[in-house]
């Protein structure tokens, strides 16, 4: 079972230090799916190879579905450009085909503790379906990233009604289960 909590852990100590967030932004890592990076190598890319001060995303989401911490929540990130400020950015691990084109390669554990993520952070900051978002549907942004449609995504999950009462609260809308089921004594 993937643990979609981790990113959640401190999150009480935090809030209060926290910056006022109002989106979050999916990335991929642009990377093929034989490729299994983490915050480590990421954050080499961004530090080493970029010149910045840490890793620009707040989380990614590896490959078998373990969820690695970045850059802290409180701090704005170096992901989407004029959007950092009031957003935490997410990452995939993959993305791309073997010949560098844009691919929704992500595996089913990836699907589940990305989702997991999402869905938490949407608690925790009391955001609406529409304050999630990919890189690529952000003004000025000219690439595939995160390699797939967030928003149809989001569409074909169990959702909250928006930032509805239920939202608010908390309350997912369950699906009631048609199969019967024997109790064993």
């Amino acid at each position: 079972m993937v643990n979609s909590r981790e990113p959640f852990k401190h999150i009480k100590r935090t809030i209060e230090m926290m910056r006022k967030i109002n989106k979050i932004v999916i990335h991929c890592s642009a990377t093929r799916s034989s490729m299994d990076v983490g915050v480590k190598e990421i954050r080499s890319w961004h530090v080493d190879g970029r010149g910045w001060r840490d890793i620009g995303y707040h989380v990614v989401v590896r490959r078998n579905g373990n969820i690695e911490i970045g850059r802290p929540l409180e701090m704005s990130g170096a992901h989407a450009k004029g959007f950092n400020k009031d957003s935490i950015g997410v990452c995939w691990v993959g993305g791309v085909n073997d010949q560098i084109k844009p691919e929704n390669n992500m595996t089913s554990k990836q699907e589940q503790a990305l989702w997991g993520v999402v869905k938490g952070f949407m608690e925790k900051f009391d955001l609406g379906k529409e304050d999630v978002v990919g890189h690529r549907d952000l003004p000025d942004v000219n690439k595939a990233c995160p390699s797939f449609d967030v928003k149809e995504w989001l569409d074909k999950k169990q959702w909250f009604n928006g930032k509805d009462q239920e939202h608010k609260t908390g309350t997912l809308v369950k699906r009631k289960s048609t199969k019967h089921t024997k109790r064993r004594r």
